[in-house]
């Protein structure tokens, strides 16, 4: 430990004493749930920096990407559900013109 963390944590325990963080707004109550829970730990960060620039899309549309045919193609050892999917792939592409 440094320095400055013993000092921090003494000011912190002193504050805890003297009831400084007492009646606080949310205290008891549970901490929101983090908006990138469901991307991967590697992602999270990346994502938090373009929200708070305003730049990362909504959070159905990343979901909706995450979750694409390809991956699920990637991901599927059934080769029977393998070829369901490539076959509904083919279709989407070929719906889309």
């Amino acid at each position: 430990m440094d320095f400055s963390h013993i000092v921090s944590e003494d000011k912190i325990k002193r504050a805890i004493k003297d009831g400084e963080f007492d009646n606080l707004p949310g205290m008891g109550k549970p901490l929101p749930k983090d908006d990138a829970a469901h991307l991967p730990e590697s992602l999270r960060m990346g994502y938090r920096m373009l929200k708070n620039a305003g730049m990362a899309e909504d959070e159905g549309a990343l979901k909706k990407e995450l979750m694409t045919l390809n991956h699920l193609i990637s991901k599927c050892y059934d080769e029977k559900e393998r070829e369901q999917l490539v076959r509904k792939k083919y279709r989407e592409a070929a719906d889309a013109r």
